[in-house]
């Protein structure tokens, strides 16, 4: 899978940045809030999030879009068993909540302290409607977070757990510029990886643990991961090493 920048050149933080130039003086370290304790987003206004505390749900008005400073956010479906899917992770840099409708389509869910860029979509739209450079910049992220979708379901159809474990390390690298040997923050357990690939807890671990006995990852611990061989992951999340037997 490819990386925004590598894709189309920039960060999809870029594209936006230089053109709304929030007011960094309103950026308090304080969360702004409504009456009711939910944080407020305003252009440019800076957001903070307690671990699993939701962003917005699954059909709320899409009035507002946002970047991840630094933490990480999940984007997920719930299921009518209840169950959750995670459709998405965002990670510092990424932009999400920006929708071709007026409703948002996944719930997101903030994973561990997480602090956001918040920004209207007003702006942008009248943007889009006065400049062209602004419409293709914006078609631009909306087709990468559709292409972040569909991947994702190539992701889930891996024959597989080794696979899908193999490939969201060797993605996730390549998103932290990753290309040979490295370590990464998760920023996630192990049960949010296992709602991420529609596999059991255990079979997560099991793998991880896989991948580690053949020298390909070290675990540092629960949320460091350190990349030894990323050629070998690819391999293995392209189908081209030997599968176990059985």
């Amino acid at each position: 899978m490819q990386s925004f920048e590598t894709a189309y050149g920039t960060s999809p933080a870029s594209l936006f940045q230089a053109l709304l130039r929030p007011d960094k003086s309103k950026m308090s370290a304080a969360v702004q809030r409504t009456p009711g304790g939910k944080p407020a987003p305003g252009a440019g206004a800076l957001l903070r999030f307690r671990n699993n505390q939701m962003i917005f749900n699954e059909g709320d008005e899409a009035n507002y879009f946002y970047m991840v400073v630094s933490g990480r956010v999940r984007l997920c479906k719930m299921r009518y068993d209840g169950r959750r899917q995670i459709v998405d992770l965002m990670i510092p840099g990424d932009i999400f909540g920006f929708e071709y409708g007026t409703e948002h389509t996944f719930t997101a869910e903030a994973i561990g302290k997480t602090v956001l860029d918040s920004y209207s979509c007003r702006p942008i739209e009248r943007l889009s409607e006065e400049r062209l450079d602004v419409r293709r910049d914006l078609m631009t992220m909306l087709h990468h977070n559709l292409s972040s979708v569909r991947n994702h379901m190539v992701l889930l159809g891996r024959e597989t757990a080794r696979e899908r474990v193999a490939t969201f390390l060797a993605t996730l690298a390549i998103r932290f510029r990753i290309t040979g040997r490295g370590v990464m923050d998760l920023g996630m357990g192990r049960r949010d990886i296992a709602d991420y690939l529609g596999l059991a807890l255990e079979t997560v671990c099991r793998e991880l643990s896989g991948l580690r006995h053949a020298g390909l990852i070290e675990i540092l611990d629960h949320r460091r991961i350190a990349v030894l061989d990323m050629a070998a992951l690819q391999s293995i999340s392209e189908g081209l090493q030997q599968r176990r037997p059985g």
